[in-house]
């Protein structure tokens, strides 16, 4: 009975793959795995976050642009009453503007500056704005201190635009 076993378990042994076929099929299954892996993590890494990317950048040019429109537009009416109407109009939709800033979600360094540079850019036109009204409604301010208000806003948003510009979404 004995080599009956032993001739069975040597019989099962020679008639399995042998130890080069076996490193053959470690090698395809490690070859397969690993370049799975590849592409799924390739696939992963660079598609989504460059998506992430440009809905962040198209954001908040979208909002910069609105600001930006802001700054520039200029009431031509001639009524008192209708320009502070006009400039309180413009200060709110400012204020309003900041919500969606605050809602725009940061995933780098670079993204969280640019943030805090919109919202800083928001601000100065606002100021402006109302500067401008406290001028009309004869609250103490003068028209230099509105225009320097003005003219950071302006240096301000030509380097925000830059930095957009310069900004690549492969972080």
């Amino acid at each position: 009975m004995k080599k009956l076993l032993i001739f069975m378990i040597f019989f099962l042994i020679s008639c399995g793959p042998s130890e080069e076929e076996i490193q053959e099929r470690i090698d395809e299954a490690v070859f397969q795995a690993t370049s799975t892996t590849t592409s799924t993590t390739t696939t992963t890494t660079t598609t989504l976050p460059t998506e992430e990317c440009d809905i962040f950048i198209n954001g908040v040019t979208l909002i910069k642009n609105d600001i930006e429109k802001t700054l520039y537009e200029r009431f031509e009416g001639e009524g008192y009453d209708e320009r502070l109407q006009f400039l309180s109009d413009q200060v709110f939709d400012l204020n309003t503007l900041e919500s969606f800033i605050l809602a725009i979600e940061a995933r780098t360094d670079n993204e969280l500056e640019i943030l805090y540079q919109l919202e800083n850019f928001r601000y100065l036109v606002r100021e402006h704005y109302a500067l401008t009204y406290k001028i009309l409604y004869q609250l103490g301010t003068d028209y230099e201190e509105a225009y320097d208000v003005f003219d950071e806003a302006e240096l301000l948003g030509n380097q925000l635009s830059i930095r957009i510009n310069n900004y690549k979404c492969e972080n």
